[in-house]
């Protein structure tokens, strides 16, 4: 029933209020450099995450990243570690990887795979 229950929840799109925004020190483009997540899907049962962020800047198009079988992690990789996850811990530095908020940690992926740049999650 657990199982049932777990399998359901994470084949339902997450909204997360944006608390959390990352300012990149470099703009992706001359107007952008402030971006918030917009819609977080986590697909249990195809094993794909799909973020979707929203720059502060109207009228600018959004960044989608998918982690699916084909890319590298996979996004079943990312659904197995968000399940064993401390979401918990604090960051001892701003430039700490690997612990604070789930929000915090979506950035750093992206970043870790060259989505988006440098910058200052607040």
């Amino acid at each position: 029933m657990r199982r049932l229950v777990l399998g359901l929840l994470l084949t339902l799109p997450v909204v997360l209020p944006a608390q959390e925004r990352l300012t990149l020190t470099t703009p992706i483009d001359r107007t952008v450099t402030d971006w918030t997540i917009d819609d977080l899907h986590l697909d249990a049962d195809g094993g794909r995450v799909v973020i979707l962020l929203k720059p502060n800047v109207p009228g600018e198009k959004p960044i989608e990243k998918t982690y699916d079988a084909m890319t590298t992690p996979t996004g079943q990789a990312l659904l197995n570690g968000l399940n064993t996850a401390n979401l918990s811990t604090t960051c001892a530095t701003q430039a700490s990887r690997n612990c604070g908020s789930l929000r915090r940690r979506i950035f750093d992926r992206l970043r870790d795979d060259g989505v988006i740049g440098e910058g200052t999650v607040q």
